[in-house]
């Protein structure tokens, strides 16, 4: 079932274990995301990194992972991450992402949120914002007063009390993201007040590891089974996630 990211951050946080959020360009790794989620019967949030190249057509990506978010027997949000602009929102939210998160500066941002805000409440989605530049919690505070937003993703400091600050100040939902959580990193963040966590270079790592073990094995020459090799390792890196908090 799709969901918007807005109930299932208040969800997350009123039971004090984050939204996990999977960012990537594949759609085989958003399908063994959302299978791994099944299996542990938690809602999940597929982010389309928009700013990055994919080997599939846009539309096709976003098409592919809404039809396995309706599908799917647990709440699924489906993210596009985009940079910020008129076009590149409008483009999204007509092709029925559920969330289009504005990625850039924070002048870029202010320029077109409120425009990408009233589009976005004529489609019944939602607004999120990656601002690249906030080194303060004082840079963070227009967050708090932008009309509109469902939450901000914005990278861990390096002191938790720095995020913590950072948290605070905004006072809308904040989805982390990291390279490499570990579980001290996502209590950590959870405790500085993160509602959602985000992984997405461990999954490419965990895929092609998975494809590489397929190759070493000599008795595998279907090409859809080193895909699947690739779909095994990574639900069991989004199972790890979920058990950081969902034992």
């Amino acid at each position: 079932m799709l969901a918007l990211p807005s109930l299932e951050l208040a969800r997350a946080q009123r039971h004090k274990k984050p939204l996990l959020s999977c960012r990537t360009t594949s759609l085989q790794i958003a399908a063994a995301a959302i299978q791994a989620a099944t299996m542990e019967s938690s809602a999940i949030h597929i982010t389309i990194d928009a700013t990055q190249a994919t080997t599939l057509p846009h539309q096709t990506l976003l098409s592919g992972i809404l039809q396995l978010g309706r599908s799917s027997k647990v709440p699924v949000v489906v993210e596009a991450i985009v940079p910020a602009g008129k076009e590149a929102a409008s483009w999204w939210m007509a092709e029925g992402a559920l969330v289009v998160t504005l990625h850039g500066t924070r002048d870029a941002i202010k320029r077109h949120m409120s425009y990408v805000v009233s589009e976005a409440i004529a489609h019944g989605i939602e607004v999120g914002a990656e601002p690249l530049d906030i080194q303060t919690a004082q840079d963070a505070e227009w967050l708090a007063a932008t009309t509109g937003l469902s939450f901000v993703r914005l990278q861990p400091r390096e002191k938790m009390s720095d995020m913590h600050e950072y948290v605070k100040a905004i006072r809308v939902p904040v989805i982390a993201g990291a390279l490499h959580l570990t579980p001290k990193k996502s209590r950590d963040l959870v405790t500085a007040g993160c509602q959602g966590l985000t992984i997405g270079v461990e999954l490419d790592e965990a895929f092609t590891a998975g494809i590489r073990t397929a190759l070493r094995d000599r008795s595998v020459i279907e090409p859809a089974r080193y895909l699947s090799y690739g779909g095994t390792a990574v639900r069991e890196l989004v199972r790890s996630h979920y058990h950081y908090f969902h034992p």
